[in-house]
């Protein structure tokens, strides 16, 4: 969910796809993070939608035309994301495991899609490639699409520079404790400012400590306001602050800069190519977007490689877990694991449960104070949704409420 009130700043010459002057400061998994619940019948909150994944709410997206979402990436796709290198786009699961819903309930297919031929990013030195998805529904919505900004509307690039009217719309969490939000799968709204263009001009950085997008928000737009019109300034990709945890923790958000020419040449392209189903109608093809290998199609990528480690969660400066609220970290395994692995650095001693998708409790441990790199943990692991539960331990200390200190917490697997 989305989370309210900032300072403008004048921006820095980073910003020159839409101009300006200023500077840049260091949150990726997003929902609105202090906003508003949309009005119904406004047209820019009818054309957002939410994205599930084998029935869990995972992100949120625009309609752009009556039959096609755009959304991020890394909602649908293994990019590079956690690997901080440019890797191929590789669609995750089937078109059965999503579901796309609008704002009113009614649920409509994936019948088809379009990736970036590569997107991964740095917090050193930004993205590389474009953080954005085409996906073509089963049929047409009954809502009114948004149209995306164009490089060349001189209004729209002083609007959004002047941070005049700049809002951001999704249908993730609102608060940190993600499966208890009774907010999460309501949309939520909040203007924003623009910030800057982060570390480089494929991205802007909007929003606040108070106001920005956390954990289901991804894929959701940055709408600008201007003259009576209403156009797509960016799309949600991930949080500013590298070492942040909590959804409070990060100052503000990154976009994906649709101001970009070469971002809004791509999304023109395949937009009309998705749009008709010209990309290819089989879930397994679409134009994966590389200009040299001749695929607009073709066979399904393959699967992963079984021996390259993949990561889940983050490392973070210090969290802290309070006597009566664990936190709990969702996370998703993209294929049956032989072998999973926990790299975990605590000041204090904490408990470590892991839950599958069900409830059921798959993995317990208590730790004592100490940095545990890449240890072997025991369960029953398969693809599918998960949950990682840190909660307090005390002995003595428990009548000092003394808060457990949290340096770092990764899953890996293979």
């Amino acid at each position: 969910m989305i989370q309210r009130s900032i300072q403008g700043l004048c921006l820095g010459a980073f910003l020159a796809m839409i101009g300006g002057c200023g500077q840049s400061t260091p949150k990726s998994d997003l929902g609105i993070f202090g906003g508003q619940v949309g009005q119904s019948g406004t047209n820019r909150f009818s054309a957002t939608v939410r994205i599930y994944f084998q029935n869990y709410l995972t992100c949120t997206g625009v309609l752009v035309e009556k039959n096609v979402v755009l959304t991020a990436a890394h909602c649908v796709a293994s990019c590079g994301k956690y690997e901080n290198a440019p890797k191929r786009c590789q669609w995750t699961g089937s078109k059965d495991d999503y579901l796309v819903q609008d704002r009113y309930g009614q649920n409509y297919q994936i019948d088809g899609y379009s990736l970036p031929y590569e997107f991964s990013y740095n917090y050193r030195s930004g993205a590389s490639g474009y953080d954005l998805a085409l996906i073509r529904l089963d049929r047409d919505m009954n809502s009114n699409p948004v149209k995306i900004a164009d490089p060349s509307d001189a209004d729209a690039k002083r609007a959004t520079l002047n941070s005049r009217d700049l809002e951001i719309l999704g249908y993730g969490d609102s608060t940190n404790y993600a499966p208890t939000d009774p907010q999460r799968g309501q949309l939520q709204f909040v203007g924003v400012d623009l910030r800057s263009n982060s570390l480089n001009d494929r991205e802007l950085h909007v929003g606040s400590y108070d106001s920005h997008a956390c954990s289901g928000d991804s894929g959701g737009p940055l709408f600008v306001r201007f003259d009576n019109k209403v156009r797509i300034a960016g799309i949600a990709s991930r949080k500013y602050s590298e070492d942040s945890f909590y959804c409070s923790d990060t100052d503000g958000s990154l976009y994906v800069n649709l101001f970009r020419p070469d971002a809004s040449a791509w999304l023109m392209t395949e937009l009309a190519k998705v749009k008709d189903g010209s990309e290819d109608p089989d879930i397994g093809g679409g134009d994966d977007g590389d200009p040299d290998d001749g695929n607009s199609g073709g066979d399904p990528d393959p699967e992963p490689d079984p021996d390259t480690w993949t990561e889940r969660g983050i490392a973070f400066s210090t969290k802290i877990v309070k006597k009566d609220e664990p936190y709990t970290l969702p996370f998703y395994i993209d294929r049956n694991p032989s072998e999973i692995q926990m790299s975990l650095k605590v000041d204090d001693p904490v408990s470590i449960r892991i839950f599958d998708n069900d409830g059921n409790e798959v993995f317990y441990k208590e730790y004592e104070k100490g940095d545990f790199d890449w240890e072997d943990i025991s369960g029953n692991f398969y693809k599918g949704n998960w949950s990682a539960q840190i909660s307090y331990r005390c002995f003595w200390d428990c009548l000092l409420d003394k808060d457990r200190e949290v340096k770092k917490f990764k899953l890996r697997y293979r």
